[in-house]
């Protein structure tokens, strides 16, 4: 195989890494949707909806990417760079 034709398998490879559903995030990190609503301490179908959902609260897309063992990153993909928007997957903190 070529040099060029292996860099462009390892960007499908990391571009198909990049792209994952929530099923498949759970799946690679070898959990049955038992295993997740149990660190979540949910039921098992709750789990399975929220798989199938198109449209997640951060906060609910952030305990579950925690119960993955995992952390949310945001990111704003910019024309002229990419910046971390962490301020939206942390709690803020109350006024005195």
């Amino acid at each position: 195989m070529s040099t060029s034709a292996r860099r462009r398998a390892r960007r499908l490879a990391e571009q198909d890494l990049a792209e994952m559903e929530l099923t498949e995030l759970r799946e690679a990190a070898q959990l049955t949707q038992t295993d997740v609503a149990k660190r979540l301490n949910v039921s098992q179908v709750a789990i399975s909806r929220l798989e199938r959902r198109r449209d997640l609260k951060m906060s609910t897309l952030d305990k579950i990417i925690r119960a993955l063992g995992g952390t949310l990153e945001i990111r704003a993909v910019m024309p002229a760079r990419v910046i971390r928007l962490n301020y939206l997957s942390k709690p803020r903190k109350k006024a005195s």
